[in-house]
């Protein structure tokens, strides 16, 4: 072989050592990028898996999460028909041995028909006041089972204070509550979506003469009387403090109201009233889209420091 030949000859052989050099390159750089999450994932430091029921209520909060977003959240009402002369009484915190009765013998000699949202614990404590409730023909709906502010709660926890209090409910008096009542007027998407889930509608008010404060009678009475007006939802409370200013107070609201031309009926008829003189507004619809009706947001619930109020006279009570 000449010169010339064999210069070709180590050039060609070169040429496949530097293509052979390079495909192994290559070859390296496809494994290391197959690795790099292996290794990113073994470097990240353990943490300590939790106890057993730290990882079942995560396992609960993933479960219940899932069924919460494939639910339809129901808007907050604040206020049934705006045409129709319907007034609705509600009284939360109940029911309580001191003034749930007296509540009911006022209401009782009126003839008038109200709402209780009712708290679990005290309704698994006092079931035959639940049922007596509901013998004179009062609706009993869902006020959570302690009172919590649910916005603070994780998913599975909300889901467990609506859920057990509507199933004690029905157990005691043979009826299951179709609406609930956020304490202290505080929501956010999780709660409505757990609500809805759970096939029950927030109801909240549009009139609060803030009677748990114990503010005087007088102004109890004047406040209701002073914001009267077709639809209006009135929060009052049977339960969680002495309630005595509310129940002396009641007498006057019923009179006066009713020498208005206002008649009082339970939360359920007010709402099932609702698309009553509206052409087209469809039953417990999303009604802050439709004209003249209001839904309560998350800021026009109880502030921080009335919250801290309540509960202080919450613990009052309990002493």
């Amino acid at each position: 072989m000449n010169a010339r030949g064999i210069r070709r000859a180590k050039h060609s052989m070169s040429y496949r050592k530097h293509l052979l050099l390079v495909f192994s390159l290559a070859a390296c750089l496809v494994i290391a990028l197959a690795l790099v999450p292996l290794l990113t994932a073994a470097s990240k430091p353990v943490h300590a898996a939790g106890t057993a029921s730290q990882v079942a209520t995560s396992a609960a909060d993933l479960s219940t999460n899932a069924l919460a977003s494939q639910a339809a959240s129901p808007s907050p009402i604040s206020h049934g028909n705006p045409h129709l002369p319907e007034i609705a009484l509600t009284f939360d915190d109940g029911p309580s041995s001191g003034y749930t009765t007296q509540v009911l013998s006022v209401l009782r000699k009126y003839g008038v028909h109200a709402t209780f949202f009712m708290l679990g614990e005290w309704v698994q404590r006092y079931p035959t006041l639940a049922q007596a409730v509901l013998a004179d023909g009062h609706a009993v709906e869902n006020h959570s089972w302690s009172h919590p502010n649910l916005t603070s709660l994780s998913t599975s926890a909300i889901q467990q204070q609506l859920a057990n209090t509507s199933n004690v409910i029905q157990q005691t008096i043979g009826v299951a509550p179709a609406f609930f009542r956020p304490p202290y007027g505080s929501y956010n998407s999780r709660v409505l979506s757990v609500a809805g889930s759970l096939h029950l509608t927030p109801v909240l008010w549009d009139i609060d003469p803030r009677d748990w404060s114990r503010p005087g009678t007088s102004a109890i009475v004047n406040n209701v009387l002073s914001h009267l007006h077709n639809g209006a939802i009135i929060l009052m409370h049977d339960g969680g403090g002495d309630r005595s200013q509310t129940v002396q107070a009641l007498p006057t609201i019923i009179q006066q109201a009713r020498a208005r031309g206002y008649r009082f009926v339970t939360v359920p008829l007010l709402l099932a009233q609702l698309r009553n003189g509206i052409p087209g507004h469809p039953l417990l619809s999303t009604v802050s889209q439709q004209p003249g009706f209001l839904a309560r947001s998350p800021a026009d619930a109880m502030s921080e420091a009335t919250i801290k109020r309540y509960d202080l006279c919450m613990s009052i009570k309990k002493r």
